[in-house]
């Protein structure tokens, strides 16, 4: 099938969708059977008469994004598909504010704001006012609505320390929030685990996730405060190697989960588009520079505790996107600079 790629029949079907999922619980509600007058018991004058009013909605309704930006000083050698000046993280920043205005987050985790002094976050906070930045200095800030939140407190701590299996320090940033309309409370998490996909690598990603439990049970403890786990995790939704998969067994173990395994509905605006990429896709053996590759796997993902509604979970590609003939078949690539090797995924989802 022809997937519709002309920016505004996009957005409005990546609307349609997630308007499908807020939709679907009402829909089933007025499905339902209800008894009729005939067998409802007879009023009588000492009946007092009582008018039946719909619940309130309770918890905070939110769009959290995780997006890993891709570090400023990537090499071009590992993208040869991508002309240099395209690559540099100047021509970026740019698509980089546009990608995240486009999905609205009230939320989002950053990762790989690293490879420049100042990093790119000093950059991206000018182009993006409407946000506070926490943990700005690392490699994994944590970005807020300042309009409908206020920080109450924040810090990073190590889950991983450099080694001659890692060039990199692996922190977890966290930052508690306070929606200010309702008071609620809310602790996001964001980190970027141990890279790479060799038996070594899988046990460094394996024991940080360790670590990672301990702070969150450290800053939320009995997680009694709601909160989202955001991150490149280096490690995909449907590995199946035991220690591989660390990340999801160890978190899914005390009731943390994958908010796409849970969403209501599947809003990509690409159906089955990969969230890491490389700004191509590799079709019959052959590359194709700026297509959207088509997997149906993530590694980046947004978490959260199980009990937590998820309306609505997605690969957001755009924006950007246009058809292109790749092998006989249409598909969805970028047009100009694309803004990292990876695209955001974004949940709207309800906490509290």
């Amino acid at each position: 099938m022809t997937r519709v790629a002309e920016p505004v029949a996009r957005l409005m079907r990546m609307r349609a969708r997630l308007l499908l999922g807020l939709l679907l619980p009402l829909v089933a509600c007025s499905a339902a059977p209800t008894p009729s007058t005939a067998e409802a018991p007879p009023a009588s004058a000492d009946t007092p008469t009582v008018t039946a009013t719909a619940p309130e909605p309770s918890g905070l309704e939110l769009t959290v994004m995780s997006y890993n930006i891709l570090k400023a000083n990537a090499k071009s050698k590992n993208y040869p598909w991508v002309p240099a000046k395209e690559l540099a993280i100047s021509a970026r920043i740019p698509k980089l504010a546009q990608a995240i205005k486009y999905s609205d987050p009230d939320i989002a985790g950053l990762q790989e704001n690293e490879g420049s002094d100042p990093p790119p976050s000093a950059d991206l906070k000018p182009l993006l006012d409407d946000y506070g930045f926490v943990a700005e200095d690392t490699d994994v800030p944590i970005l807020f609505r300042r309009s409908a939140f206020k920080l109450v407190e924040s810090n990073h701590e190590y889950i991983g320390r450099k080694s001659e299996l890692s060039n990199y320090d692996r922190i977890v940033a966290w930052a508690r929030l306070q929606h200010k309309d309702t008071g609620q409370e809310l602790v996001v998490f964001n980190l970027h685990a141990f890279p790479f996909d060799e038996a070594k690598d899988a046990k460094l990603r394996s024991q940080s996730i360790d670590k990672l439990l301990d702070v969150m049970d450290t800053v939320n403890p009995g997680q009694a405060t709601p909160f989202v786990l955001l991150g490149d995790f280096n490690a995909f939704n449907d590995e199946t190697r035991e220690v591989y998969r660390d990340h999801i067994t160890k978190l899914a173990a005390v009731g943390i989960v994958d908010s796409a395994n849970v969403a209501a509905v599947d809003a990509s605006d690409v159906p089955g588009a990969s969230t890491d990429h490389y700004m191509h896709a590799t079709i019959g053996g052959k590359d194709y520079d700026k297509v959207v590759p088509i997997t149906n796997r993530h590694i980046d993902y947004i978490f959260v505790a199980e009990s937590t509604p998820v309306a609505s979970w997605a690969v957001v590609s755009g924006p950007g996107l246009a058809e292109k003939t790749v092998a006989g078949e249409q598909m969805d690539a970028w047009e100009g600079v694309v803004p990292s090797d990876h695209s955001p995924v974004v949940a709207k989802l309800t906490l509290g």
